[in-house]
């Protein structure tokens, strides 16, 4: 009975001491000028920018790391949204990600799980949901949106990266400006 416990002991260090290990492999990484930071694995490279239909900047990257593909997409709106609800926030935010599951071939979906919340930013609302696309990869997304930024943050893998120290580093490590 001892030696059991002595082993499962050590496996919830071995454990700790392993997502740890994934935490400390993740940088955080500045938007362009957004004033935005992102958790990534590795150096994004250079942020492709654009402009969306309303003028707002639209900025992307994707890192692979350890079969993984880390996809970021963030928007610095025009004109800040100071007079919403985090209800309309966030039905702007399903606005993207639905315009998104069929501009990069989204076929399965979940469903929405909204009224997430992001540490250390009381005003910014969030959607999690997990993606299956047309080339059999499978993600997890999560979308947060403030009066000023949007972000996408897409987790796509061979096999579902759910439970991931990795994923969860990525998709809950977005910073907005200010902090």
């Amino acid at each position: 009975m001892r030696n059991i416990i002595s082993t499962v002991f050590i496996l919830l260090i071995y454990t700790a001491n392993a997502q740890e290990d994934v935490k400390s492999l993740f940088k955080k990484y500045p938007v362009e000028s957004t004033g935005c930071m992102v958790y990534l694995p590795a150096p994004p490279g250079e942020w492709t920018a654009e402009k969306s239909v309303d003028s707002s900047d639209v900025y992307t990257a994707t890192v692979e790391s350890e079969g993984m593909v880390f996809d970021a997409i963030v928007v610095q709106f025009k004109e800040p949204f100071t007079n919403l609800s985090a209800e309309e926030k966030e039905d702007i935010l399903v606005s993207y990600l639905d315009y998104l599951q069929d501009a990069i071939g989204v076929y399965m979906s979940d469903g929405y799980e909204k009224g997430q919340s992001l540490s250390g930013f009381p005003n910014v609302t969030g959607i999690a949901d997990y993606w299956e696309f047309d080339d059999g990869t499978q993600g997890k997304v999560k979308g947060w949106i403030s009066d000023t930024h949007l972000a996408v943050l897409v987790v796509s893998a061979d096999d579902d990266p759910s439970g991931n120290t990795a994923t969860d580093t990525f998709l809950d490590g977005f910073r907005f400006p200010g902090k």
